[in-house]
């Protein structure tokens, strides 16, 4: 038997193809039956959607609720609009990593608040199990990455200066570490401090576990200088994220391309609905 039945829908599978009028069995949390006819075994709750649609759960591409499920684990704001997946880290910011002996200055980076505080840590995993120790779940999927703002807060604070080579290899090994235990990738945020402060090769220094660590992942072939981005449904490392205005995609395509991994325009994209094909190439110029 079925938990569930919902019928007379219009399904979008997900996959691009044409919707359907059909039927959906689920049963123990999961889809068991997705059906154009009509669904012969029984259920314990029938629901006649009268034609409305459904779909797989959104993907919110640039969220910033990396701790807001902390307070309220329900995670409304976002289910309530269809959304299952968040992409978190945004704006390079997260709740970590940093040096132990720079915790405090971690604290004060994230803005979180003195209630919340202590989930503030020295590592993606150490923050997963605080979460998971002081029973606060999320009832969305997460998928961190790390911010670029976080790893230098986390190695020099807040110093608006050049970073030594001893700090660079810091900020990497932190980011190596993360991208080891599942971080998706990392973020930028150079309109905002203490991310206004890198250069390029902090940039490209600190971006690098990014790519293909170990042959992990498929790499692209690593240029010797700037090259033309290859269009994006050929990339096909882990994402790279830049928020921020028109003025900082330059250093970011760099990055992104010494670190051979793919970029992803988040806010240029939603606030100016730009094609990220057209955008690359007209930044090339």
């Amino acid at each position: 038997m079925l938990d569930l039945i919902l019928k007379n829908t219009v399904v979008y599978d997900g996959t691009g193809a044409p919707p359907f009028h059909g039927n959906i069995g689920i049963a123990q949390g999961k889809i068991a039956v997705l059906s154009q006819q009509p669904i012969a075994e029984k259920a314990k709750e029938i629901v006649d959607l009268g034609g409305l649609a459904a779909a797989p759960g959104f993907i919110d591409f640039h969220s910033h609720s990396d701790t807001t499920f902390l307070p309220d684990s329900r995670c409304q704001s976002k289910l309530f609009q269809g959304i299952t997946s968040e992409v978190t880290g945004q704006c390079g910011y997260t709740v970590y990593p940093c040096k132990p002996e720079n915790l405090e200055l971690m604290k004060e980076f994230s803005s979180v608040s003195s209630k919340w505080d202590s989930y503030v840590s020295t590592s993606m995993a150490q923050f997963i199990e605080k979460a998971k120790s002081g029973n606060r779940p999320m009832a969305t999927n997460q998928l961190p990455m790390v911010g670029h703002g976080a790893l230098r807060a986390g190695v020099m604070g807040f110093e608006g200066r050049k970073a030594t080579a001893e700090e660079l290899a810091d900020m990497a090994a932190l980011l190596d570490k993360e991208m080891a235990d599942g971080a998706w990738g990392m973020t930028l945020g150079l309109g905002y401090a203490p991310g206004v402060f890198a250069d390029q090769e902090e940039l490209n220094a600190a971006a690098e576990p990014a790519g293909p660590p170990d042959g992990r992942r498929l790499p692209s072939p690593a240029p010797p200088a700037i090259p033309a981005s290859p269009a994006p449904d050929t990339w096909s490392s882990p994402p790279f994220l830049v928020n921020g205005s028109i003025s900082i995609c330059r250093p970011a395509l760099v990055t992104a391309r010494s670190a051979e991994a793919d970029l992803k325009l988040s806010v240029i994209l939603a606030h100016l609905n730009v094609k990220i094909n057209t955008l690359s190439v007209n930044l090339q110029k």
